[in-house]
C-alpha cells in the first residue's frame, strides 16, 4: 500500500513550500494517518457488535449528524407542551439537508451491523420505541471526535428532552459515545456532559502534538502559521485557525473526507494557496488511504525513528506483527508514556495497544510505569541486530523518512 507521498499531487503540493521548510512539510505528510473506506466500515462495524455484545439491554444506534437550533440545540425528540411534559412520536433522521456527509457513511455503517447479525439494538429510536422495546443505552456513533462541539450538541439535544433527562435519573438509560479515532481535548469536552456519556474510540488521532517532540512541534506549527492559506486569521468565531479547528492540529484523513481540525495548508485555498484537500474532500486519494502491509510498516519505521531507534531494512508483515511489543517498547523512550500516544505514533488500535502493554510487563520489558527495563532494552538491541543482518529490500516508493531534522542519537 502506498502513502499519499507518492502521488504527484502531493509533489505538487510540497513544491509551494520553500526548499528549506519542504522536509519539515514532507515529515508533517509522513505522519498524516489515512483510513480506507474498506478498512473504515470493517473496522467501525466490529467496533460496534463488541460494544453490542457487552449490552445485556436493547440498544439505541444513532449517527452523529449537526442539529438544529442557534445557540442552544433544539430537542431530540418532541414533546408535549403542557405538563406533564412527555416525549412521543418517532427518532431523529439520520441524515439532515441535500449535502450528506460522514452521518451518511455511518448511517450506512449502522445498518450493516443491524443486518449481518441479529441484536437488541434498533436504529434512531424514538421515544415511542424506546419505551415499547425497553432501550437502556443511547448509543451515539461518529467517524471522529476533533473538538467535540458536534457531539456535544447532538447529547445536548438528547438532555433537553424532559423524558431522557428522568429516564436517565432513574438509571433507566445510558450514554454511549463510539468513535474511530479523536483527540484528547475532543474527548475530554464529551466526557464532560452532563448526561456522563461513556466515551470509546477504535483508535488515537495523530496530532502535531502527540506525533512530535515538543521541539518539533513548534516547527512545524510555525510552518502551518507561515503557509497559511489565511494568514492567520481566526474563522467561526475564533474556533478555527491556521491549525484547524479548535487548533487541533489533527493528522487524520478518511475516504469520506478530512476532518476540519486538520491544519489549514491541508485543506483550505486561496489565491496563492492550493490545499492537498480542498475543502476536505479526499476523492481520487482512494489507492492511496488505508494501512495496508507497507503503510502500517513505514508507520512503525517513522515511530522507531522519532524514538531514536534506525532499522537498517524493510521490517515483513509478520515480523511487524510479531514485534509490536518491540516497538511499543521502543517508543515508550518518548514522552507522554499513555496509552493514546502510543496509538497515534504507531497507528495501532487501543486493543492492541492494551495486549502490547500487557505482554511486555508479563515479558518484563517494561515496568509498571511503562519504562523500559534493562530486559526490554536488550530485546530491542536483538530486533535492531536481526534487521542488520537482512539484505536490504529494494523498494521504489518515495516514503520520506526525516534524516536531517535532529542530530544522530
Amino acid at each position: 500500500m502506498a502513502h499519499i507521498l507518492d502521488l504527484p499531487k502531493t509533489q505538487d503540493w510540497l513544491g509551494q513550500f520553500c526548499a528549506e521548510d519542504r522536509p519539515l512539510a514532507q515529515e508533517l505528510l509522513a505522519s498524516f494517518a489515512t483510513v480506507s473506506a474498506t478498512e473504515f466500515a470493517h473496522q467501525m462495524v466490529e467496533f460496534i457488535r463488541d460494544h453490542l455484545e457487552s449490552c445485556a439491554t436493547p440498544a439505541g444506534l444513532y449517527a452523529e449528524r449537526e442539529v438544529e437550533g442557534k445557540p442552544a440545540p433544539v430537542p431530540l425528540f418532541k414533546q408535549t407542551k403542557t405538563k406533564p411534559i412527555r416525549a412521543y412520536g418517532d427518532g431523529p433522521n439520520a441524515t439532515i439537508g441535500g449535502d450528506v456527509g460522514s452521518e451518511g457513511v455511518i448511517a450506512n455503517i449502522i445498518t450493516q451491523v443491524l443486518r449481518a447479525k441479529k441484536c437488541s439494538a434498533l436504529s434512531h429510536p424514538g421515544p415511542d420505541a424506546i419505551r415499547a422495546k425497553g432501550i437502556r443505552h443511547f448509543i451515539l456513533v461518529t467517524d471522529f471526535i476533533g473538538s467535540g462541539r458536534q457531539a456535544c450538541r447532538y447529547l445536548d439535544a438528547a438532555w433537553r428532552v424532559a423524558s431522557v433527562r428522568s429516564w436517565a435519573s432513574r438509571k433507566m438509560i445510558s450514554f454511549t459515545v463510539l468513535a474511530y479515532s479523536g483527540t484528547e481535548p475532543g474527548l475530554r469536552a464529551v466526557r464532560s456532559l452532563h448526561c456522563r456519556p461513556d466515551v470509546k474510540i477504535y483508535k488515537s488521532c495523530p496530532t502535531i502534538s502527540n506525533m512530535f517532540s515538543l521541539k518539533d512541534s513548534r516547527r512545524i506549527k510555525e510552518l502551518c502559521k507561515k503557509y497559511d492559506p489565511f494568514k492567520g486569521e481566526q474563522t467561526c468565531h475564533g474556533a478555527e485557525g491556521p491549525l484547524g479547528f479548535g487548533h487541533t492540529g489533527a493528522l487524520i484523513g478518511f475516504a469520506h473526507g478530512a476532518p476540519n481540525n486538520c491544519p489549514r495548508i491541508l485543506t483550505r485555498k486561496s489565491r496563492k494557496w492550493a490545499p492537498l484537500f480542498p475543502n476536505r474532500r479526499t476523492e481520487g486519494f482512494g489507492p492511496y488511504l488505508g494501512s495496508g502491509e507497507y503503510h502500517q510498516t513505514a508507520l512503525i519505521r517513522a515511530s522507531l525513528d522519532r524514538a531514536g531507534v534506525k532499522l537498517h531494512s524493510k521490517i515483513s508483515p509478520e515480523t511487524a506483527a510479531r514485534g509490536r511489543g518491540l516497538v511499543l517498547t521502543a517508543i515508550f523512550k518518548k514522552s507522554p508514556r499513555i496509552k493514546s500516544a502510543l496509538s497515534a505514533r504507531t497507528g495501532l488500535p487501543l486493543s492492541v495497544v492494551d495486549e502490547c502493554l500487557d505482554s511486555a510487563v508479563s515479558f518484563g520489558w517494561i515496568d509498571d510505569k511503562w519504562r523500559l527495563t534493562d530486559s526490554g532494552r536488550a530485546e530491542v538491541r536483538k530486533l535492531l541486530s536481526q534487521n542488520k543482518r537482512e539484505e536490504p529490500t529494494e523498494h521504489t516508493s518515495s516514503w520520506y523518512t526525516p534524516t536531517q531534522l535532529r542530530a544522530p542519537r
